[in-house]
């Protein structure tokens, strides 16, 4: 593991040594200079149009072009499905249908009506349930109109924190004991409707 192997001239018995004198060393980095001086101005002279050697730059660029264009033939040629499937107009008789239906779909609309503050109602209880706040009025409403849809009666309170920023409570009850609040807060739980409980 620790001998070190040389490198013999087969049939001279002689090791293989490869030495490179300053002077050569320095011809050989002229050399490679000298090579890449000329390419490099070989290169502006091409990139100037001023080369001996002149190639014919749009003749080739038009033969690229429609090699190219070849190339596209054939491969819509073999992706080409027939074309009048492609354009014909899928048809949809459901339409005439409704129009000849005697069902007409139910035109009740739902009337909002306004939420309104607790202080407008009789406030009977301590606790409440809170269910969200937001910072919009709208938005304070589409959550009570969702509430009411599924059966509990929410109510919004107004409050401003610190900083004047202006939310929006839903709340749902007016509860004398912690243990109604909690029941309301069970049943919230199990449609899965997340809140807490806030004293009033």
């Amino acid at each position: 593991m620790g001998k070190k192997e040389n490198k013999k001239i087969p049939g001279t018995g002689k090791e293989l040594e490869f030495v490179l004198k300053r002077s050569e060393a320095l011809g050989w980095f002229l050399v490679l200079l000298c090579v890449c001086a000329s390419m490099f101005v070989l290169g502006i002279f091409v990139g100037r149009r001023t080369a001996a050697v002149q190639s014919d730059v749009k003749k080739f660029e038009s033969r690229l072009g429609e090699f190219r264009d070849s190339a596209i033939k054939k491969e819509n040629q073999g992706l080409k499905i027939n074309g009048n499937t492609t354009k014909a107009k899928p048809e949809l008789n459901f339409y005439e249908a409704l129009k000849k239906s005697d069902t007409k779909p139910d035109e009740k609309t739902e009337k909002i009506t306004p939420f309104t503050d607790p202080e407008n109602r009789q406030k009977k209880g301590k606790y409440a349930v809170q269910v969200a706040a937001v910072k919009t009025i709208d938005g304070a409403d589409e959550i009570l109109l969702k509430l009411r849809k599924l059966g509990y009666s929410p109510y919004r309170t107004k409050g401003i924190l610190f900083n004047n920023v202006t939310w929006y409570r839903i709340r749902i009850g007016n509860f004398e004991t912690k243990a109604e609040a909690g029941l309301m807060l069970n049943r919230l739980t199990k449609d899965r409707i997340h809140g807490f409980l806030v004293k009033q």
